[in-house]
């Protein structure tokens, strides 16, 4: 009876297979219908596709392009493994590896790839794939590594453990994220590289992600694909942020001529005024939200009106604005509907800021926009789709990263009430905090680079398309780098210039741009917070943290002020 039970799901999951693939086809979507992916044979642990390569399929030298093979043996292998899963299972690729033996022409009559299962467990699952053309002849051979999950839970939670010991899964266990900084020492001195089963290594020390910034051997343009391989496109023209010279020179000096420290200097009357105001109704009420009253309101308002966003706009552009930032996260960290939030975030943010930015070209004003829509260098000037990705960036980076930094200073002023009490004595002491904040408990927790060539660090030789996760929270607590790190101290920046930079805005090309907007808006609100005698009082001893791995933040910070 158990043998016949197990038959009918084997086959009930190969008709779904099967209806699947032929809803895709007919429908238009999908691999079947953009490269002319075809199912021939489904069983159980097998599958056979077959590829007519069409002039879409062809690379600059009109033969079979290597991205389009590897897709016909990804789609194989995949469907070979799903057949051989446990029921109710759902898997993603964690590892292709594909040898190309032979260039295929577009005049070849078909090609063949015959997919089969090498090991189904029920954590990982392994299959091999063979790609032949009409004539019998081997084109290319591959292997993929495949993780099995549960569709209830982000896949990462059913991960193998990687090979080297330590904590390589609890930097992206939620359980760890309130205090993860216990196992980042721990990780920081047993190794200084941690694999995970993300395709990085997570770098954990100050000198090693200080090498690797400073190190154009590492690449900033396409690390998204570590993070996110192969997912849907997200309508977001690329940002300079994810350029490498000269692109990123070129764009970042255009738009630094509009982001100015002038244009920073200028907003400090206004970022004084609303902190007033956020004050205002914060002490009013007495007890409040400190995420909802003021880490959100205070930088988004600033951006937006920066920009040139109409008020009534902003909570559109901050609801899209989370949904980008949570999915900067590794794709298999988040559930489906986030990644869907994401994409359909994207569309919306782009239809925005293409009707304004055309708005602001026709008839210009005293905003950002305009400032980037007319910047001019040398006959250079931004194009329109480089104008909407700046403004997009300026606006999730450059609030994202402040809400974080308001949510988790306040807090470790609070944790830390002598440091509270020394600020209130002393005023200036004020940017110093902000510096120290940025340090202790990092809002930007994590970047991530992309080998160009082989390189090594830490003793470890990456091949070039190796990627890493500079962990600049674990960085920015390493005692080679920072005496007593654990230890919150706002006087660590004041009066000297021996203590080593944080890494929270980065460093070298791809330092923060947008670092002078945050710093002025923390400075700002403690200097106020402290001229009005304010205490502040914890009223739930649970702080909840944002799902994000990306950007550090708290989702909620109950605080009673008096």
């Amino acid at each position: 009876m158990t043998v016949d039970h197990a038959e009918t799901t084997r086959q009930r999951r190969l008709r779904d297979l099967k209806a699947l693939v032929d809803h895709g086809i007919d429908a238009g979507i999908g691999v079947g219908h953009s490269l002319g992916v075809l199912l021939e044979t489904l069983e159980e642990g097998r599958t056979v596709w077959t590829l007519k390569p069409s002039p879409a399929a062809a690379n600059a030298l009109f033969t079979v392009h290597g991205g389009v093979i590897s897709t016909l043996l990804d789609t194989a292998m995949g469907s070979a493994v799903y057949t051989a899963i446990e029921d109710g299972a759902l898997y993603t690729t964690l590892e292709l590896k594909v040898n190309f033996i032979r260039s295929v022409g577009l005049e070849d009559d078909v090609l063949t790839c015959e997919a089969k299962v090498l090991h189904a467990g029920r954590r990982t699952a392994t299959a091999e794939g063979r790609v032949t053309d009409a004539k019998g002849r081997l084109v290319a051979h591959g292997t993929t590594t495949c993780l099995v999950y549960s569709p209830n839970t982000p896949a990462v939670e059913e991960a193998p453990a990687p090979p080297n010991p330590g904590a390589a899964l609890d930097a992206f266990d939620p359980k760890h994220w309130p205090d993860p900084y216990p196992r980042y020492a721990a990780a920081r001195e047993s190794t200084p590289l941690v694999a995970t089963p993300l395709n990085v290594h997570l770098v954990t020390r100050y000198a090693d992600c200080v090498a690797i910034l400073e190190d154009n051997t590492w690449s900033h343009a396409h690390e998204a694909d570590l993070f996110h391989p192969g997912v849907e496109h997200v309508d977001l023209p690329t940002s300079f942020l994810w350029m490498d010279p000269p692109d990123h020179t070129r764009l970042r000096g255009l738009v630094s001529k509009a982001f100015t420290a002038r244009t920073i200097s200028r907003l400090r009357p206004r970022v004084e005024q609303l902190v007033k105001e956020l004050v205002d109704a914060v002490v009013e009420a007495g007890e409040v939200d400190v995420i909802t009253a003021l880490a959100y309101p205070l930088p988004l308002t600033i951006i937006a009106e920066l920009l040139g966003a109409p008020a009534e706009d902003h909570p559109d552009l901050q609801r899209w604005s989370h949904a980008l930032a949570r999915g900067f996260d590794p794709d298999r960290l988040l559930h489906p509907e986030e990644r869907q939030a994401r994409t359909q975030a994207a569309k919306e943010f782009v239809a925005y800021f293409r009707d304004l930015i055309e708005r602001r070209r026709a008839e210009p004003q005293d905003d950002l926009i305009s400032g980037l829509a007319l910047v001019e260098e040398q006959g250079d000037a931004l194009t329109l789709d480089e104008v909407l990705a700046t403004c997009v960036t300026l606006l999730v980076a450059g609030h994202e990263t402040s809400v974080n930094l308001v949510g988790n200073g306040i807090l470790a002023l609070i944790r830390n009430p002598d440091q509270y009490e020394l600020l209130c004595a002393k005023p200036d002491l004020a940017g110093p905090a902000v510096e120290e904040m940025l340090r202790y408990d990092s809002p930007v927790h994590m970047t991530t680079r992309l080998a160009h060539e082989q390189t090594e660090i830490a003793g470890h030789t990456f091949a070039a398309g190796d990627g890493v996760a500079l962990l600049f929270g674990s960085a920015n607590r390493d005692p080679a780098a920072f005496p007593d790190p654990d230890r919150f101290d706002i006087t660590r920046y004041a009066g000297t210039s021996s203590v080593k930079r944080h890494l929270t805005f980065s460093l070298g090309i791809h330092y923060c741009l947008g670092a002078p907007l945050a710093r002025l808006e923390m400075e700002i609100l403690l200097r106020e917070l402290v001229r009005r005698g304010l205490t502040m009082t914890l009223t739930s001893d649970e702080v909840p943290y944002r799902r994000n791995l990306v950007l550090r933040g708290i989702e909620r910070l109950t605080v009673r002020f008096e």
